[in-house]
């Protein structure tokens, strides 16, 4: 008797699509959406990509939109489009999740499984919202130190948007987060986030961050069992994974 383990691969941190295009030209959307699931489809495993609302863009909801011109070889399920949308093409399915990457006062986090806008800047009234809706919560690129350079361009500019939570935020709100993130970004924080994963007993996950198609699952992590039959049920399996 065999058992089939289905391993999800996970990259939850991505900001697609992005689309570059010159002056008084068109992008061929379609195209677009095809060339994009013809590299998913020719990767091993069953994939799990994050597309990542960055202060309320509506960039998930741009991307589900765009799905609904595909050929007929590809299948679309949107029963649960406010969490997660999947695509089938033969055998093999792919997950698209909305997932938030939020500025707070703190720094950044990205939030799984939120189906509304995240108004609130301020961390501590992101967790007491989204754990609500046993949401998850996963500090972005922690532990980042930003060069003078930064500094001078958010004076300049007149921001004040902290990247990075620091280690004394991630103290404070320790047992909050579900997971803290190495980031293909910044491989030289890797050894610090891992040691402080290992040191406080909190699950580490990579991201790709990607900004571009070919940055897609350039990071990520495994899962051995997921659950997509509502978004319940994905969000408890998700946190399940995290722990293990």
């Amino acid at each position: 008797l065999f058992v089939l383990i289905v391993m999800y691969k996970l990259d939850l941190h991505a900001h697609m699509p992005v689309f570059h295009h010159l002056i008084f030209t068109r992008v061929n959307r379609r195209e677009y959406y095809l060339e994009l699931l013809e590299k998913l489809f020719r990767k091993k495993g069953t994939l799990v990509l994050g597309i990542a609302n960055s202060g309320n863009n509506g960039k998930y909801r741009k991307f589900v939109g765009g799905l609904g011109k595909l050929p007929k070889e590809y299948k679309v399920g949107k029963e649960f489009e406010d969490y997660f949308v999947s695509v089938s093409k033969g055998k093999k399915k792919i997950y698209f999740v909305k997932t938030d990457e939020i500025a707070t006062d703190k720094g950044h986090v990205l939030i799984v499984g939120y189906p509304h806008d995240i108004k609130s800047k301020k961390l501590a009234d992101i967790f007491s919202k989204v754990k609500r809706r046993d949401c998850v919560v996963i500090a972005n690129h922690p532990l980042h130190h930003l060069g003078i350079d930064y500094f001078f361009y958010s004076k300049l500019i007149g921001g004040n948007d902290k990247v990075s939570i620091s280690k004394r935020e991630l103290n404070k709100y320790k047992g909050k987060f579900d997971a803290i993130e190495l980031n293909s970004y910044f491989p030289e924080d890797w050894d610090k986030v891992r040691n402080y994963s290992r040191k406080n007993k909190i699950p580490v996950v990579a991201d790709s961050d990607a900004h571009e198609m070919d940055e897609l699952f350039r990071s990520w992590f495994e899962i051995k069992k997921l659950d997509f039959r509502n978004p319940d049920k994905f969000k408890k399996s998700l946190k399940r994974g995290l722990r293990k």
